[in-house]
């Protein structure tokens, strides 16, 4: 019997060490051999593509728990799948000197694509593609810092490599807090950029509508609107896990007897300028900012499908106004031909050429004499009850203005 076994990729990782103020060339060192080895001095920035439910991960998962302080519960299903959490810890090093600060932080980013899918696929109106990005900071006391960026998007390490490249400025006292405002301030670009995309696939919505005809019915494509619908909740709710977790991240800052971060303790004026939790909070200002709009575009997508509803029940009440006045029209006539029982067709036989004709009675006239006034009054009341009923609502519409 032949068994076929799946192929399972192995992790790989890219490493980027900063020496003496400038970034090394990349390097992609064995998994293995990287985590036996200890932290070298200065800053490594480790890009990792990982994906528990495919492919081999215990090379990375497992040193990362045994020896780098990575808390265990994390690679859990429930929080591996989670929509984003925020945590820090403190330990000793094993030379019972040093103090090694973790922290440890996910968040998520819906991108949603310009172009819909013609045609669609399946439920999905919209492409899009989910970040659901990982990181942890390992920073011992002595200056040594490795940052584990986890399922990163390319966009995002070039923007995060040229913004470390960058930054001339001298290590503060918490270098994992600068670590964190770097990384904050590229994931708020991403969550910049798929608000804004969402905003454009609404703002196409309100510019497309017409209310007239065909293009009506192509407009409110009630299916295409609740999958956008869909994006922009998920949209809100990942910015408002964002805006959680920020506030959690500046919050472990003041978790000591000052209540105050450790860049205040600084030696020197500069480092207590360049505080980086100042750049946090105002990440979080903006992230503040984006849940508004996305709870804004919500309401706006609402208000779309509450008019193609509306504009739907007005279009079926016309429909039915229309059936209702073909009754009405039709009803005199019928009313007077019921209530006095007339005929006036019947079969007569022909005696000259022995076949059965129809014969019209010559009394007719009186149908018509009585059916044609009745309707035409009728209608002539209906009209004046329609007029009346538009001048009074336009006359208190106008009081109320007024």
């Amino acid at each position: 019997m032949l068994t076929i076994t799946a192929m399972q990729k192995p992790v790989t990782i890219e490493v980027r060490r900063k020496v003496n103020g400038k970034f090394l060339p990349p390097q992609w060192p064995d998994v293995q051999t990287f985590f036996q080895t200890p932290p070298q001095d200065g800053i490594q920035i480790v890009f990792a593509e990982l994906n528990p439910s495919a492919g081999d991960t215990g090379s990375f998962t497992v040193p990362m728990t045994t020896d780098w302080a990575y808390p265990s519960e994390l690679w859990e299903p429930y929080c591996w799948e989670s929509n984003g959490y925020a945590g820090s810890g403190h330990h000793i090093h094993q030379d019972g000197i040093k103090v090694i600060k973790t922290s440890w932080f996910k968040f998520l980013v819906k991108q949603l694509n310009d172009d819909s899918l013609h045609p669609r696929r399946g439920d999905e109106w919209y492409r899009y593609k989910w970040y659901e990005m990982c990181f942890y900071v390992y920073a011992v006391s002595d200056g040594t810092a490795v940052v584990f960026c986890i399922d990163t998007p390319p966009m995002f390490r070039e923007e995060l490599m040229s913004a470390l490249a960058a930054n001339k400025c001298g290590p503060p006292t918490d270098a994992s807090a600068l670590f964190q405002a770097s990384i904050l301030a590229e994931v708020v670009k991403l969550y910049n950029t798929s608000i804004w995309s969402l905003r454009d696939s609404v703002r196409k919505l309100e510019k497309d509508r017409d209310i007239s005809g065909i293009a009506r019915d192509r407009h409110f494509n009630f299916a295409r609107l609740h999958d956008l619908a869909r994006h922009v909740i998920h949209t809100c709710e990942i910015v408002a896990v964002a805006c959680d977790s920020v506030t959690e991240m500046i919050g472990d800052a003041g978790n000591n007897p000052t209540g105050s971060c450790d860049c205040s303790n600084g030696n020197s004026q500069a480092a207590k300028l360049a505080c980086p939790h100042s750049e946090m909070a105002f990440s979080l200002r903006l992230l503040r900012n984006f849940r508004r709009r996305s709870e804004a575009l919500k309401a706006r997508l609402t208000n779309e499908i509450n008019l193609g509803f509306n504009l739907v029940v007005q279009q079926d009440s016309d429909s039915m106004k229309t059936i209702a006045l073909v009754t009405l029209a039709f009803l005199p006539a019928t009313f007077v031909s019921t209530i006095f029982s007339m005929s006036f067709f019947s079969l007569q036989f022909n005696e000259d050429t022995g076949d059965q004709d129809w014969i019209v009675s010559h009394r007719l006239w009186i149908y018509w004499a009585l059916a044609v006034p009745l309707t035409i009054l009728t209608l002539i009341c209906w009209t004046y009850g329609q007029r009346t009923k538009s001048m009074t609502s336009l006359k208190n519409r106008h009081m109320k203005q007024s």
